[in-house]
């Protein structure tokens, strides 16, 4: 890992927050620009947004549930729109257009929903020689390392991103990726 970061970038998420405050201070680092964005969020898993296995494994069933975490293109059951679990709710959100938010999300979805800060936001700074942290969520990670690395929809079922342990990619002058480490 560098001794450094240019600069954090985090979903808008609690967990992600304090992880960045955490990493930071324990590098002596404190001072590093942190931004925020939605578009790092984890998917939204509509209707099974709140339910622990058992519920889900018992409305939906265990096969059809396993579908929806594991696969690429189908979504979990939407929330409806009156739904208190609809983010619209939540005060996170409260600067998003309605319709820009998820009721409901697969993986591809929330793929689409984050290549846009890889674009427009983290790929001009890697250009510019930043070196960036980027603290997200399982899934979010799993979308962008199946960008990064062209992997197929049936090869990223079996991607996992395990919590809390760095995974550094490091970039050619042309900004393709040409390792990965996880660190312990």
């Amino acid at each position: 890992m560098p001794d450094h970061f240019d600069e954090v970038h985090v979903s808008v998420l609690k967990r992600a927050r304090q992880t960045a405050e955490a990493v930071l201070a324990a590098m002596g680092t404190s001072e590093v620009p942190v931004y925020a964005t939605w578009r790092l969020n984890e998917r939204h898993y509509g209707a099974l947004q709140g339910l622990n296995k058992q519920e889900i494994f018992s409305t939906w069933g265990e096969q059809e549930s396993r579908k929806w975490w594991r696969g690429y293109y189908m979504p979990p059951p939407p929330v409806e729109m009156d739904d208190p679990r609809h983010p619209r709710f939540d005060p996170l959100y409260a600067d998003l257009p309605a319709e820009w938010l998820p009721a409901s999300e697969s993986l591809q979805d929330c793929q689409r929903r984050m290549l846009p800060y890889w674009y427009e936001v983290l790929l001009p700074r890697l250009k510019k020689g930043r070196r960036l942290l980027v603290i997200s969520h399982g899934n979010t990670l799993r979308g962008l390392v199946m960008y990064l690395e062209g992997l197929s929809a049936e090869v990223m079922e079996h991607v996992e991103i395990p919590s809390g342990v760095p995974l550094v990619y490091r970039f050619s002058p042309e900004l393709e990726w040409e390792s990965k480490e996880w660190l312990a």
